[in-house]
């Protein structure tokens, strides 16, 4: 039947992959994670509805998230049950997906590309004017 795009019926396998795969657009899901609102908004913005909890059956955001994406879950923070944040785990993260900017290796890719592109070399001094290893980047 028809009905608003909010009331369209998806699978909940459906809706675990598309929200694998848009937490894993986000840079920080291999870190610090993303909140829960932020996926849904993304969803909504992707797909046209939000991956309501209720309406796929669980209680809360926090039961929607630790369901739908047990496979990749790195659960950050639980204490807003209504807004978890949410990362992937590190062997996830570590997987190449080649456009998924929430991995390691694309992340570093996408790095290196804007650091050839934008970046500008610097000479390299001769071996015999310095023994010392070149400076260490601050952290």
């Amino acid at each position: 039947p028809g009905g608003s795009p909010s009331s369209r019926r998806v699978a909940p396998a459906m809706v675990a992959q598309r929200l694998c795969d848009l937490l894993l657009c986000f840079p920080s899901a291999a870190m610090g994670g993303v909140q829960w609102r932020t996926l849904e908004r993304r969803y909504e913005v992707s797909f046209g509805s939000r991956p309501d909890a209720a309406s796929l059956g669980m209680a809360s955001p926090l039961a929607a998230a630790t369901t739908l994406l047990w496979d990749v879950l790195r659960l950050v923070d639980s204490e807003d049950t209504d807004n978890p944040v949410v990362a992937v785990e590190d062997a996830v993260a570590m997987a190449p997906r080649p456009g998924f900017i929430g991995t390691w290796p694309s992340l570093y890719e996408t790095l290196c590309a804007i650091v050839l592109s934008h970046g500008t070399p610097e000479p390299h001094a001769s071996s015999s004017s310095s023994s010392a290893p070149p400076p260490l980047l601050p952290s």
